[in-house]
């Protein structure tokens, strides 16, 4: 398993610019795990349209199917991120099985770092993601420590006690801190 450096990261992918226009305040909302409001609908019978709705009045542009562009939460957030494939890194990464290479792509990313060179303030509310534990391009992060992190639900899910759950209990400072989130003014 090798180790890739950020700066070779980096340089693997195409840079950004942008244009003077004048700058609108700008939010990013990723729901992570949360279907599209049509596949939940068709699927499941889950009208999530109020939701939507409610952000389309405030100002919010929805945007009817949208996908990600990996199947997995460590490849679509540097991704996003990064307003990029990761295609480049295969050629980097070879065959490690390291996530730090994509930690450190969420960590010191495009768009963060272009929003605060631009002038704009940025604020995340991380959730139950230890790659947001590491920000840093954010002016500020709220992003708590984790009661679990990755391994240790992926742990977790191996032991015997598994079958009767912690009751929510590993999911309790998750939805605190989702909560706090969109009540903040």
């Amino acid at each position: 398993m090798g180790s890739v450096s950020s700066s070779a990261i980096s340089s693997a992918l195409p840079a950004f610019s942008s244009g003077g226009d004048p700058k609108p305040d700008v939010y990013q909302i990723l729901l992570d795990s949360f279907g599209r409001p049509d596949y939940l609908r068709s699927r499941w019978g889950v009208d999530v349209g109020p939701i939507e709705e409610a952000l389309v009045e405030r100002g919010f542009e929805v945007i009817p199917g949208a996908r990600s562009n990996y199947d997995a939460t460590y490849l679509s957030v540097p991704s996003m991120l990064n307003m990029n494939y990761l295609d480049p890194l295969s050629a980097i990464m070879k065959d490690s099985e390291s996530l730090e290479p994509l930690h450190d792509l969420i960590a010191a990313n495009v768009v963060m770092r272009r929003f605060r060179d631009d002038g704009y303030r940025t604020i995340v509310f991380g959730g139950a993601y230890s790659a947001t534990q590491e920000l840093t391009e954010v002016d500020e992060c709220h992003c708590g420590p984790l009661l679990f992190g990755e391994f240790e639900m992926t742990l977790l899910s191996f032991l015997p006690f598994n079958r009767i759950g912690l009751g929510g209990l590993e999911l309790k400072p998750h939805r605190q801190r989702v909560i706090e989130g969109f009540s903040l003014q």
